[in-house]
């Protein structure tokens, strides 16, 4: 644990703070706890991947964050003694068409030749996740006024991914979240420029 600045993804449920704080989350406040920061227990979190942070999503407030001061690290999460908005964002529109795209791009690997020496196994692994994610997307799309159902489609859409594949699992982790990044940052303002922070 040590004073650092690390950008960072973090979904709430609306843009109040949680945990009876009541604090709101608005573009270019700043939060701060005082506290020493523990990775599921105390802190302001934040996850460096945004597909890691929406496995840890409440809700589909999309937030970019800047954490700093002492800095407690997991592999997939941060938690932080201060947390800056960048900005902020309803990310509905953009959880339910990511599900869809992890829908197509499972489509896809299922729907390529598999070589005749692949076992039975392999070919049930891919149909299985192609008719997941499928099923996944809609159900996203059905309820896209409904957070969990979102964040629960988008993730379980992605996981599918991973199962049809034929990439290691952290190579196509990795796609994945370059894919929901370019998507999430659709959402930033016009004039939002990232590399000042990153001096």
């Amino acid at each position: 644990m040590k004073n650092e600045s690390v950008l960072a993804w973090h979904f709430s449920h609306n843009e109040i703070l949680g945990y009876n704080d009541g604090r709101k989350i608005v573009a270019g406040e700043r939060h701060i706890v005082n506290c020493v920061p523990k990775c599921c227990q105390i802190g302001l979190h934040g996850s460096i991947k945004a597909l890691d942070a929406l496995n840890y999503a409440p809700g589909l407030i999309i937030s970019r964050v800047l954490l700093t001061g002492n800095i407690d690290k997991q592999k997939d999460k941060l938690a932080a003694t201060c947390r800056q908005y960048l900005w902020v964002a309803n990310a509905s529109e953009i959880i339910v068409d990511f599900a869809r795209w992890c829908a197509n791009e499972t489509a896809h690997y299922a729907s390529r030749d598999i070589p005749v020496a692949s076992s039975a196994a392999s070919y049930a692994r891919y149909a299985s996740a192609a008719s997941y994610a499928s099923y996944a997307a809609r159900y996203a799309a059905r309820y896209d006024s409904a957070a969990s159902y979102a964040i629960s489609a988008a993730i379980y859409a992605s996981r599918a991914i991973s199962a049809a594949s034929s990439a290691s699992f952290a190579a196509s982790y990795a796609k994945q979240n370059i894919k929901l990044e370019e998507m999430l940052n659709t959402l930033a303002p016009k004039d939002y420029d990232e590399t000042i922070y990153l001096q």
